[in-house]
């Protein structure tokens, strides 16, 4: 595959980390989340609708401890009308991860909504220009006592934590450097997915390289998603190359914690990955 130099931050991570807008306004923070859609389901995965224009809007007090939780462009059915489900005055907490958590069995504030969890981690990554914030926004809840609604990103930015690439001639292993980072973004309309590689490399001796799997097929599951496909072509700087045919692609994630995916290149190295969504730990940013 043709070598190419590693951007600073590539094109598909530039997206993630400007995905949000965000205030620090006094002793307090506030975020917007726009690149995202909510996933409804009326008890079972059959019935499930997407609410693709929806936003979010987080302000957490620190003097009151309290925060509000906003989505604007709510729809819970494809018939229903759209408005903004605004909670208030909700208790939250800092977890052992270090991210901002709510958790209520009843909203008080609007009483048709309970089981609300919230997990939001001003998240940063590391870049060559230092780090940039890639925030973690996981948001679930129940609508009217029979609407099961997830939050799910327009992108997620995965930070490598284990890849064992086989060689398939003589079953020898490699594990490159475990801070590649992976971009999927979603297509909910077209049901498929784009993953880009930013590091991609298979033997010690192959420089990093970055690389694009585009229109995989994609399949909701409860709290995640799939990608699986037979074969595509992967792509370089938009240039294709088919002699690094990628085959018998799989991944599998969960939204609030791992991705796993497998496939083989150019009939010559097998691939398994495991990703986590929460790495690398919140580092605050460099002076």
């Amino acid at each position: 595959m043709k070598q190419i130099k590693l951007l600073a931050v590539a094109i598909g991570l530039c997206a993630m980390l400007t995905a949000c807008d965000g205030d620090n306004k006094g002793n307090s923070i506030e975020r917007t989340f726009s690149a995202c859609f909510l996933r409804v389901t009326d008890g079972s995965e059959a019935s499930a609708f997407i609410n693709s224009d929806a936003s979010l809007r987080l302000f957490f007090d620190f003097d009151n401890n309290v925060a509000e939780v906003a989505v604007s462009n709510f729809q819970p059915t494809a018939s229903s009308n759209k408005g903004t489900l605004g909670m208030t005055g909700l208790p939250w907490g800092i977890s052992e991860e270090g991210s901002m958590v709510i958790n209520q069995a009843t909203v008080a504030s609007v009483p048709s909504v309970t089981n609300l969890k919230v997990d939001f981690m001003n998240r940063y990554v590391p870049t060559s220009y230092g780090t940039a914030s890639s925030p973690v926004i996981r948001m679930s809840f129940t609508y009217e006592n029979k609407y099961d609604v997830v939050l799910y990103q327009d992108q997620y930015l995965y930070i490598d934590n284990k890849t064992v690439v086989t060689t398939m001639e003589d079953g020898s292993t490699y594990s490159p450097d475990a801070g590649t980072q992976y971009v999927v973004t979603l297509n909910p309309a077209a049901m498929t997915a784009t993953l880009f590689i930013n590091g991609a490399k298979f033997d010690e001796n192959m420089r990093a390289v970055q690389m694009t799997f585009k229109d995989i097929p994609m399949s909701f599951v409860t709290g995640g998603y799939t990608l699986q496909t037979s074969s595509l072509i992967p792509e370089s700087s938009g240039t294709p190359y088919p002699k690094y045919e990628i085959t018998d692609l799989r991944g599998i994630a969960d939204i609030n914690s791992r991705f796993s995916l497998d496939y083989t290149c150019g009939d010559k190295y097998r691939v398994n990955t495991m990703l986590n969504y929460l790495s690398p730990k919140p580092t605050k940013p460099e002076n």
